[in-house]
């Protein structure tokens, strides 16, 4: 084997080790909030883990050579971007993981792409395919077994579930304007921008109680700093790497085993009850979700031996 042909094969296998680092990593963030909220009101522990995903990414996006200077017309569009597919998720998730279980919660948040395409349909002009709308049939199917096992089991409304339905919306107007927008920036720096924009009012929020927090326990104080330091910013840098080095199909994956690694974890970590329900739910989220991965372009016919 050339020398060229081992480094390639040795940067294929990096890049297929970190693209399992991050499954873990976003995985394991949802047993991880847990039991950070447990102890930490909610907005107290995402302010306290967005500052330091701030402080954070500040660090790694001027170490990695990035200017953080913003042209003119674009702070609108970061700050829409910010407060979505920041600042709505990050509080929207966290309360959802104190109504519903953490796996359950995972679960939930990755029918993203599904609303995505949606959203995409009117903003970006995609285009409406019966292989689409299966996916959204598949997604709504699987919302539906876990909402009617809240009413059945529990005889509440399924705010829970509601409330994650409305994180992974937000997530996913987040994605679709940040498709749509050029903010004439390196990705790094539009990150750290959105980070920015979507603490802001969490951190705001969260002032009137962060005198009054108690000292809480070393589990709950390593789940904030993963929350914040690893999670966010070691997720977001790994992913926007990946993304240059992998088929976007293999990137694409980590939207059907974060999921799977959250509801998993949540189980063994946290005892969360893993049943029929729980399956059926995630077969046909999984379903749905994959509907929503591009598929792979024809390949050219290879041109003739001479």
């Amino acid at each position: 084997m050339s020398v060229t042909a081992l480094t390639e094969e040795r940067g294929r296998a990096f890049s297929l080790f970190m693209f399992v680092m991050l499954v873990l990593v976003w995985g394991l963030l949802w047993p991880a909030m847990k039991v950070a909220v447990a102890e930490i009101p909610v907005l107290s522990f995402r302010a306290i883990s967005s500052v330091l995903a701030v402080i954070s990414m500040v660090i790694v996006t001027r170490a990695a050579g990035y200017s953080l200077k913003v042209p003119r017309g674009s702070w609108r569009p970061l700050m829409i971007a910010g407060i979505f597919n920041v600042g709505a998720w990050l509080l929207l998730s966290a309360i959802g993981v104190t109504l519903i279980g953490a796996g359950r919660a995972a679960l939930i948040a990755y029918t993203m792409p599904v609303w995505a395409f949606l959203l995409g349909i009117p903003m970006l002009g995609e285009r409406v395919t019966r292989w689409r709308l299966a996916g959204l049939a598949l997604a709504m199917i699987g919302l539906l077994v876990l909402i009617g096992d809240d009413i059945t089991s529990f005889g509440e409304t399924p705010v829970g579930v509601l409330v994650m339905i409305g994180a992974a919306w937000c997530f996913a107007f987040g994605t679709v304007w940040q498709k749509r927008t050029d903010y004439g920036m390196p990705h790094m720096s539009v990150i750290t921008w959105q980070l920015v924009f979507g603490a802001a009012p969490i951190v705001v929020m969260a002032l009137p109680e962060l005198p009054h927090l108690k000292p809480v326990s070393w589990q709950a104080v390593g789940a904030t700093l993963y929350a914040g330091m690893i999670a966010q910013v070691f997720g977001v840098a790994t992913y926007l790497w990946l993304v240059k080095r992998l088929p976007v199909k293999t990137s694409s994956l980590s939207m059907l085993l974060v999921p799977l690694v959250g509801l998993g974890s949540a189980a063994l970590l946290l005892g969360e009850r893993l049943g029929w329900t729980e399956i059926v739910a995630a077969l046909f989220i999984f379903a749905a979700i994959g509907t929503a991965f591009p598929k792979d372009a024809p390949q050219p016919p290879a041109a003739p031996r001479r």
